[in-house]
């Protein structure tokens, strides 16, 4: 008896994965700590932004000379006033002009998440409420570094230095830290691509099942609902049915064009049967599914547009040169309406760390050595579809308003992530360069958030300081 529980024990230690785990075993060490780490560093980072960052509330006298007085977080008021009329007519908003809610077309999805907590909290004060709704999307945030480090495994299975720099720098760019930190539906809708790019890079890897093909669609259908700035996965998904089918076709050494059919049906039938009602409504009120040309009149009223570029003497390749250019800079931390820039040393710092990585990467395209397997590669088809897509419908969306913020791309957050880790990742490279790569990266983003961090504690001081003298005076 004794000798047949040894063997027992001994045959469950030599198995390894009798114990159920969220992570492999493979990346229980150095990608473990760093996942953990890179949920921690957003935690503290955008935690505290979301204490700190100033309302766009009549709180009393604000130091107009201050940075931090200009930092309300891109907007939040119009996402408040979201909830607030949703709470008063239990209906969900209308778009019209003239009355302040230019997010009234936006899905419903983060606003029936959020608006009960933002009902329970009000009872202690706009402030307090508004303040919870952003820990809300802080905790999402965090969810979504676990998703991005879920989706850097499937990836890149067996690289841990990958899951350990994408995870990194998915879960730390200053633009994603200040959106995760205010009020709003981008980190909702970041949350929801990952998790459908998760089961899509599932379904990719394998032979088509319709029921795989369904959850990914359902995924899509969420992601929809939180924004539509979600709608490249649609394609993406597409794509991924294709491959999936393509990859059972070579196994199976045939076409089965009756399992292409049924699997695109059923993505699509997933996608449809969440997003569906809702497109149904965006008809009936507006006359297009994504409400486009209500937003597109009301929106404009008072954004400014190419055509104010334009008629300033800029070409049109100049305009969107500016566009990349701001964004770029946004990327490392633009505060309030994209409109109050960090000093530029802080930018320069960033670019640095850009440039290194091009360089590396470049390096890798001429010394090919290490890739993904050949399993993960259709992955990160999926992955340049997607951020071609984003690219692509960020031109276009600039091409009528002037939104040059890179928290549009948020969406896209695994292929910013996965784009800049894979030059530093390579299994082939020496160890100094993947330590340079790290160090380069802490170089860049530890100033940029600690100025972030400083100005908001000095400028919160400062209105601390200014309301109590104000009440003393009373």
């Amino acid at each position: 008896m004794a000798s047949a529980q040894g063997d027992g024990s001994r045959k469950r230690q030599a198995a390894g994965g009798a114990q159920p785990t969220l992570w492999p075993v493979s990346v229980h060490n150095r990608a473990g700590q760093a996942i953990v780490g890179a949920v921690c560093a957003h935690l503290f980072v955008a935690g505290f932004l979301a204490l700190m960052q100033p309302m766009d509330l009549p709180l009393g006298p604000v130091a107009k000379h201050s940075i931090w007085a200009k930092a309300v977080p891109p907007d939040e008021s119009a996402h408040v006033a979201y909830f607030e009329e949703l709470l008063a007519t239990c209906r969900l908003p209308v778009l019209k002009a003239g009355v302040g809610n230019y997010e009234a077309h936006q899905p419903p999805l983060y606003y029936l998440l959020a608006t009960p907590i933002y009902a329970v909290f009000l009872s202690f004060g706009k402030p307090v409420a508004i303040c919870a709704v952003r820990l809300l999307n802080v905790l999402l945030g965090a969810a979504s570094v676990l998703a991005l480090a879920r989706l850097s495994i499937l990836a890149f299975p067996g690289n841990g230095w990958f899951v350990v720099f994408a995870t990194l720098f998915g879960a730390c760019w200053p633009a994603r830290l200040l959106a995760c930190a205010g009020a709003g539906n981008d980190p909702l809708v970041e949350l929801a691509c990952l998790i459908a790019l998760v089961l899509l890079a599932k379904l990719v890897t394998g032979p088509l099942e319709p029921r795989a093909a369904l959850g990914a669609g359902l995924a899509i259908g969420v992601a929809m609902l939180s924004k539509s700035s979600a709608l490249p996965l649609v394609p993406v998904g597409l794509l991924a049915v294709y491959l999936s089918w393509k990859r059972g076709c070579l196994a199976d050494g045939g076409a089965d064009w009756r399992r292409l059919g049924i699997g695109t049906g059923a993505l699509l039938g997933g996608f449809l049967l969440l997003w569906g009602p809702w497109a149904a409504r965006n008809v009936v009120l507006y006359g297009d599914p994504f409400a486009a040309e209500v937003f597109r009149r009301i929106f404009g009223e008072d954004r400014a547009t190419p055509e104010y570029f334009l008629s300033r003497g800029f070409s049109g390749t100049q305009y969107f040169a500016l566009v990349l250019y701001q964004t770029a800079l946004s990327f490392w931390g633009v505060l309030g309406q994209a409109n109050v820039f960090l000093p530029s040393v802080l930018y320069t710092l960033g670019f640095v760390f850009w440039g290194a990585t091009a360089i590396v990467g470049l390096s890798g395209l001429i010394w090919r050595g290490d890739r993904p397997s050949e399993s993960a590669r259709p992955i990160w088809t999926l992955l340049a579809l997607h951020g071609a897509l984003m690219l692509a419908f960020f031109l276009r969306f600039n091409a009528e308003f002037y939104q040059a913020q890179a928290r549009y791309f948020m969406p896209a957050t695994a292929v910013i992530a996965f784009y800049m880790a894979r030059p530093w990742a390579r299994r082939d490279w020496p160890a100094w360069l993947r330590d340079l790569g790290m160090r380069l990266w802490v170089l860049a983003i530890i100033p940029v958030t600690g100025y972030i961090l400083y100005i908001g504690i000095t400028g919160s001081l400062t209105r601390l300081f200014e309301e109590l003298r104000r009440r003393a005076v009373k």
